[in-house]
């Protein structure tokens, strides 16, 4: 029987300690048909598989990755966009059989088979939990290919339920049976992690647009990875057995998230775009003339004037005095953000700034909304970063905002989710680097120069940034990169589906990501009721509230 999702953090299965069933590997090469042992380090192993060499490094009592790469070269891998954290003294042994290499930590035991090179993660018992499938599947990218040309199959064992990759609209949770495309979309939220029922987690280290397929009709008992683009295999495994054990492994290596200003956890009210300084002051006074607590109000897009979207500008008729319109909500014990995009209209002085240093990609792209074309930057290279955030810094910072909302930040680009694989970046290939865009402009940017930029409570040193979850405006990497540096994830911007809130409840949740929040009723224009009170019902669990809605349709 399956088990149930409110049985997830319960089920477990245990991974005891086993001692090694041979002698203990001596360090020479010792080669056994397809598999070789080339060297054994501190860190981990390094062995000759039939598709090249294989690298094993034990991350701690809990976590090992697993990177295969074609050729004879020993890998050596980068941490990659996700990972900031650094391996753990696990205090793991090696030994072998005569079929199989065993690495084994306190709380995990790995088995690597010598004929093929399959690694499995093995329970107590000595029976996989979950194990690498079908020997010579295996794809390491060389090659395009239309089924994904990084591939790798594992071995569904029994009746387990698989959790987690995101936020996604097709209403399932467990997605035995399906397929789900990880590609930054608004609404729709990649993340390359998954949890199981047994007690494992899966990391896909590969930021290329990937579909993972979970029990399908092609693949039975079956999950598979497939990357549209990439070099080697790359993938972390964690053990339970319960599931918050995995997140703290999958914590270790993501980074840990810092504590926020204690304002940021109250009520927060937006709508599609408060048009005017008299506007937006107008909602803090109602507000308090109610005596509804509130503690931020977010000024959204379209505060510049035509033609002006990217200059990090007010429009001074609209907007006559933007630095004492936040002196007045400072006094009123109400903060605020702004909306800025990574979106730039031709010929402003900011564009030709990031022209400057290549920090623009080449194409000029049609605007979704409104009518008009514009150049989108690229948040992969470092003087771009930089020459992007010093200007917003200079013109917006200076005004006196706690913090920005990053909008359009999957990227956007046309509309046409897809376009970011044509792109060169300044961290290669858009195909190879797709997913990672959400998380780019804060390598070094908001960090670097977020004292500058953020008016900073005194309890909270760090930047405070929103972010659009690919269903959001604002979100760069969901959970991984958002979580290390202060942004909370939004989970949605667009039409109000009243499904939408269950689905960011179910990521969040399951994800242990309690920043996570929704646009309360929907992006704008008028809301019925019902999907009104919905919305605020599944925002409830949340410790934070963002109201983002017009008015509500009444009977």
């Amino acid at each position: 029987m399956r088990a149930s999702p409110l049985l997830l953090a319960t089920a477990a299965l245990m991974l005891g300690t086993v001692a090694p069933s041979r002698a203990q590997i001596a360090g020479q090469p010792v080669t056994a048909l397809g598999v070789s042992l080339v060297t054994k380090d501190d860190a981990g192993v390094t062995l000759r598989v039939p598709e090249g060499m294989m690298r094993i490094d034990i991350w701690g009592e809990r976590a090992l990755r697993v990177t295969v790469l074609p050729g004879t070269t020993a890998p050596h891998p980068a941490p990659g966009f996700a990972v900031v954290g650094a391996p753990q003294a696990a205090g793991w042994t090696m030994a072998e059989d005569p079929g199989r290499y065993l690495l084994t930590t306190p709380a995990m035991r790995i088995a690597v088979d010598k004929a093929t090179g399959t690694v499995a993660m093995l329970g107590g018992d000595g029976k996989p939990i979950v194990a690498e499938a079908d020997a010579g599947t295996r794809r390491l990218g060389q090659t395009p290919d239309p089924d994904g040309s990084v591939q790798q199959r594992f071995e569904l064992v029994g009746d387990q339920a698989i959790y987690g990759l995101g936020q996604h609209q097709a209403g399932v949770m467990d997605y035995r049976g399906t397929t789900v495309r990880l590609q930054q979309a608004n609404t729709d939220v990649g993340v390359p992690m998954l949890v199981s029922s047994a007690g494992y987690g899966i990391f896909w280290n590969n930021p290329a647009v990937t579909d993972v397929a979970v029990d399908v009709p092609q693949a039975t008992s079956r999950i598979v990875f497939r990357s549209q683009a990439g070099t080697g295999v790359d993938y972390f495994l964690f053990a339970g057995p319960d599931v918050d054990s995995i997140i703290g492994a999958y914590r270790q290596l993501t980074g840990a998230a810092p504590l926020m200003a204690r304002w940021t956890w109250g009520l927060w009210q937006s709508k599609e775009r408060y048009a005017s300084q008299a506007e937006l002051l107008a909602v803090a006074d109602r507000y308090r003339a109610l005596r509804i607590p509130l503690d931020a109000v977010v000024q959204d897009w379209q505060y510049w004037r035509p033609g002006e979207w990217g200059s990090h500008r007010f429009d001074p008729v609209r907007y006559p005095d933007p630095k004492a319109m936040l002196a007045t909500l400072h006094q009123q014990h109400v903060h605020s953000i702004v909306s800025v995009w990574p979106r730039f209209d031709p010929g402003l002085d900011t564009t030709k700034a990031l022209d400057s240093v290549a920090g623009l990609y080449a194409r000029t792209y049609p605007n979704v909304y409104p009518a008009g074309e514009g150049r989108w930057y690229d948040a992969f290279s470092a003087r771009a970063r930089g020459t992007y955030w010093r200007a917003i810094s200079q013109r917006l910072g200076a005004v006196g905002f706690d913090g920005y909302w990053l909008d359009g930040s999957e990227a956007e680009l046309g509309g046409h989710w897809g376009e970011m694989r044509e792109v060169t970046t300044g961290a290669g290939p858009g195909a190879a680097v797709y997913n990672a865009y959400p998380p780019a402009p804060y390598h070094g940017g908001a960090r670097r120069h977020g004292r500058g930029l953020f008016r900073q409570a005194a309890d909270h040193p760090d930047p405070v940034g929103l972010g659009r979850a690919a269903a959001q405006r604002g979100d760069h990497l969901v959970g991984r990169r958002q979580r290390q540096l202060g942004c909370l994830p939004a989970a949605g911007a667009g039409g109000r589906q009243l499904l939408d809130e269950r689905h960011s409840l179910l990521v969040g949740g399951r994800r242990r990501l309690f920043r996570w929040q929704a646009d309360g009723a929907g992006l704008s224009g008028t809301v019925h009721p019902l999907a009104a009170v919905r919305g605020l019902h599944a925002d409830v669990p949340y410790p934070r509230h963002r109201r983002r809605q017009g008015s509500v349709q009444l009977p």
